[in-house]
């Protein structure tokens, strides 16, 4: 099974919520729409969207599980921190762009925005799931063909935890987060 590693989490140390209380799910994909454009553009619009609309806290806890809650305050930012810097799609895919994205209606409380994401090699199908909490429409997951980024993450810091330890964890993401930051200058 191939594995595409585009997307990470975003978070920020103690906000309950994403950066903007979104409380319009077709205004999230309003402006999805407009940020990628309707010929398809690159894929930051797509970034722009899953930034806006994160449950921070949310996906800490969630990918942590159990680690998270036996923290202390400055760990817990520290992986914080390292977590939003790593959370975007791929953009060293420089010729890739995104199509139009879709809504789709779960339930009052849950949607979907889907699109793909396209270049000369590939096509990646992307599906932020969207939940409705204190009115406001947050991002709790993003499923890039059909893999789970939380259940992905949780994997595998479980994994690098139980066997290493959770500071090696955090040397394993400033590495990677230090590794994109060249590549995107």
């Amino acid at each position: 099974m191939r594995t595409v590693t585009m997307f990470a989490i975003i978070m920020m140390s103690t906000m309950s919520y994403a950066s903007e209380c979104e409380t319009s799910v077709v205004g999230i994909h309003k402006n999805a729409q407009a940020l990628v454009g309707v010929s398809g553009q690159s894929v930051t619009g797509i970034n722009s969207v899953i930034k806006k609309t994160v449950d921070f806290n949310w996906l800490a806890r969630e990918t942590l599980g159990d680690t998270w809650t036996a923290l202390g305050g400055g760990k817990k930012a520290r992986f914080t921190e390292l977590l939003k810097k790593l959370m975007t799609v791929d953009s060293s895919r420089k010729k890739s762009r995104a199509l139009s994205p879709s809504l789709n209606w779960v339930s009052r409380k849950k949607s979907t925005i889907s699109t793909v994401i396209v270049d000369e090699i590939m096509e990646t199908i992307v599906e932020i799931n969207l939940f409705k909490d204190n009115d406001c429409w947050t991002t709790r997951d993003v499923i890039v063909d059909e893999v789970s980024m939380v259940e992905n993450y949780k994997e595998q810091f479980s994994v690098i935890i139980k066997k290493h330890g959770f500071e090696e964890l955090l040397r394993r993401m400033e590495k990677r987060a230090e590794k994109r930051k060249r590549d995107e200058s």
